[in-house]
């Protein structure tokens, strides 16, 4: 037999790549979300000030494994998202809120301190920080409100991930959610005023929820488009 060494190398060759096929992680498969909001808003290519403000990059980094922890799996969804932080932060560049200044709202989606509250009661990871038990319902104090925001603003991994974290667990509006999952910008600004408790069609929203859905390749989706690249290849197989 000749070249008994091309098949040993060629079969190698083989198994590596099948094997690094089977081990690359989701968000090898996802669209690259840096670039995508960069899109949507070149500015935050860079940082001018320290403090609170993150670049499209660093953003990215946080909220591509929220998104798959907590079951985003649509552009739709991610767009929306994406657009809700881009304007609740100011082009990424606040994390509390700054005006009026309410005490204990902030985040990447500048949810209000009740939230705040129970996320960084509920986080285990976040206990050794945020210690207290606030009973459901319960009113926190303004120190808790304090106290459980920058707890979460110490750790970008927990800032970028209560936009994701809402949307799992304080929306409990199956259609809000389907229309948001399978439909256009309608979805988002029904989310937005059903959910969020924001005016989704006010305009100023309206033109960044369009620059993420036109970003993200869904302003006229129908149906859930796939985050995940792999899975809507599978689904629409080239021919």
């Amino acid at each position: 037999m000749k070249y008994p060494h091309n098949q040993t190398t060629i079969t190698t060759t083989t198994l590596l790549l099948l094997l690094l096929t089977t081990l690359t992680p989701l968000t090898a498969a996802t669209p690259n979300l840096s670039s995508t909001i960069l899109k949507i808003d070149p500015s935050t290519s860079t940082c001018s000030t320290k403090g609170e403000c993150r670049t499209a990059s660093q953003a990215a980094s946080h909220l591509l494994p929220s998104f798959q922890r907590h079951g985003v799996e649509c552009k739709q969804e991610a767009a929306c998202l994406t657009a809700l932080i881009l304007f609740e932060t100011d082009h990424l560049r606040y994390q509390h809120n700054v005006f009026p200044g309410r005490v204990g709202q902030g985040t990447a989606n500048m949810q209000m301190c009740g939230f705040n509250v129970e996320y960084a009661s509920s986080d285990p990871e976040l206990k050794t920080c945020f210690p207290d038990v606030v009973p459901q319902g319960a009113q926190p104090s303004e120190d808790q409100c304090r106290r459980a925001l920058k707890c979460i603003l110490e750790r970008d991994d927990k800032s970028f991930d209560t936009p994701a974290w809402f949307l799992k667990n304080k929306c409990d509006k199956p259609l809000v959610r389907r229309k948001l999952r399978e439909g256009g910008i309608a979805g988002c600004a029904a989310y937005l005023k059903e959910c969020v408790g924001v005016d989704g069609s006010d305009s100023q929203r309206a033109a960044v929820n369009g620059m993420a859905y036109k970003a993200f390749g869904v302003t006229e989706a129908t149906a859930c488009v796939p985050l995940d690249e792999q899975q809507q290849q599978q689904q629409h197989p080239k021919c």
